[in-house]
């Protein structure tokens, strides 16, 4: 048996390489994005039913596809419903979103629920378990989020609050820190 002496050359991490070419497969890319929050508290919440949030200010809307209006309007040619994402570019998307909802006094409130949308049709429920069976609350966090796909033509999502009270209820976005919020983001793939 022969042994072979097998040689190496050492790399210089200073050397440079020309490329020429197209790389194809490598890299990705989020958009569309955004992420919106209501300016100020969203009052007149009907007992026990899910209320679309109103996300009314935009911190950023990359690729313009979150309607922040309270009327269904055109964006990069989809009807998009009020405070709704219809992203244009086909693809698997996470929604996220934050609710504080808030009830009249202390006591007020039984149970708090987030739900996403697709097209007006539920497709995720995420609500508390602090106590279901008697009126003992006042506030009501939730977060969630889910991977859903989009066909980039006319699919588009929306969020929604259901509070169970006694007098009222509110969905509460406090100044100076986004307790309710709602945002989406193209999985790269």
């Amino acid at each position: 048996m022969a042994i072979t002496k097998i040689q190496s050359e050492s790399m210089n991490l200073a050397d440079t390489y020309a490329f020429t070419g197209t790389v194809t497969g490598a890299g990705g890319d989020t958009k569309p994005y955004f992420y919106a929050y209501k300016n100020g508290s969203q009052t007149g919440l009907s007992n026990d039913a899910d209320t679309k949030y109103q996300a009314d200010t935009e911190d950023f809307d990359i690729g313009g596809c979150y309607n922040n209006t309270g009327s269904t309007v055109t964006l990069n040619s989809i009807s998009t419903p009020s405070y709704s994402f219809a992203p244009n570019v086909a693809g698997k998307y996470v929604l996220f979103g934050r609710i504080e909802l808030l009830g009249g006094s202390s006591g007020d409130v039984r149970e708090g629920a987030l739900r996403f949308y697709k097209n007006n049709s539920g497709i995720s429920f995420q609500e508390s378990t602090n106590n279901l069976t008697s009126y003992s609350l006042r506030k009501v966090q939730i977060f969630s989020n889910i991977i859903v796909e989009a066909n980039g033509t006319s699919d588009y999502f929306h969020m929604t609050g259901r509070l169970v009270f006694n007098t009222s209820g509110q969905i509460v976005s406090t100044s100076g820190y986004r307790s309710s919020y709602f945002g989406a983001y193209k999985l790269i793939g």
